[in-house]
């Protein structure tokens, strides 16, 4: 059985393209499985990940298996939409690997903030709070957790669940807040949204990157872990009004339409992640220049077609 170093679930959109990228300058062999391709990748399985049956291929081994597959956005709960978001972003791993032939030593998950769900104040949030999702994005991706540990106990192997915070950078989802921002203002649109009172944390994607590089070559995570999960993000933690309005200084063009929106009847004001993890392994001064960051992403834009 040919063994690699890294298996990759879910080859689609932005953040697997920084992942291969990101791994295989690190030196490690990655065979992905999904519906896309991506250049530099050691091996291809062509997968439809919505369906578990009927998969007969050669049967692959793989160090530590990362699970990257996920469907965005909110839904309302058991419409076909909600169901298949589940389907996608919380598979039972006895059934996915059966399916793909994989066999993994060590299973790593992306999980996400919106797990943790509301929080009113800025007390840092601790991997072991009581996970209360509110949106259905959060929910599958707490079930993912669960279906996760439930992999690891029946099977002695160990597993990580990692919680990003809001990603940003060259190469990262054009669809989030501050890619979609960027790209309204460079084309000098008007920009609607809330009163943006909110406040979140921030992690660059070269930092998220290195992140699971460093999960990765660590032979065990037993000290990465609180609760089996670990926050990923750097102590970025700002208020939206002051990042949209720094952006807009930067490029200076466009509209900020502050108030045009209303904020959701679930929306999150604080989301303010403990660190002490991030800081063990990647060290007390991890963090990138955030300022600086967001001139390369708006660069980045500006040379994109």
């Amino acid at each position: 059985m040919k063994t690699f170093d890294i298996a990759l679930i879910g080859s689609g959109g932005p953040l697997a393209t920084a992942l291969l990228h990101g791994f295989t300058a690190a030196g490690f062999s990655v065979i992905t499985y999904g519906r896309t391709r991506l250049p530099s990748t050691s091996l291809h399985v062509d997968s439809d990940l919505t369906s578990l049956e009927g998969h007969f291929r050669a049967p692959y081994r793989a160090k530590v298996v990362v699970f990257n597959a996920a469907i965005k956005g909110r839904f309302t709960p058991e419409t076909s939409e909600w169901i298949h978001q589940g389907r996608i972003t919380a598979p039972d791993f006895f059934a996915l690997f059966s399916s793909l032939r994989l066999e993994g030593q060590r299973l790593l998950t992306i999980g996400s903030s919106e797990e943790y769900g509301p929080q009113t104040d800025d007390r840092p949030i601790r991997e072991d709070r009581t996970l209360a999702p509110r949106s259905s994005y959060g929910h599958w991706k707490t079930v993912l957790f669960q279906h996760a540990r439930d992999w690891s106990e029946k099977t002695d192997r160990p597993h990580l669940h990692l919680r990003p915070f809001n990603v940003f950078g060259p190469g990262s989802d054009s669809k989030m807040l501050i890619g979609s921002l960027i790209q309204a203002l460079l084309e000098d649109l008007d920009f609607p949204m809330t009163a943006a009172e909110q406040w979140r944390s921030f992690i660059c994607l070269e930092t998220f990157v290195r992140t699971l590089t460093c999960v990765i070559r660590r032979p065990q995570w037993e000290d990465l872990q609180r609760a089996h999960a670990m926050n990923v993000s750097e102590p970025h933690y700002l208020r939206l009004r002051d990042v949209a309005e720094m952006i807009q200084s930067l490029i200076g063009r466009g509209q900020l339409q502050i108030g045009a929106l209303p904020y959701r009847a679930d929306e999150v004001w604080h989301q303010k992640p403990n660190l002490d993890l991030m800081e063990r392994l990647l060290g007390e001064h991890f963090a990138l220049d955030f300022r600086e960051e967001i001139r390369k992403t708006i660069s980045f834009h500006q040379r994109s077609p």
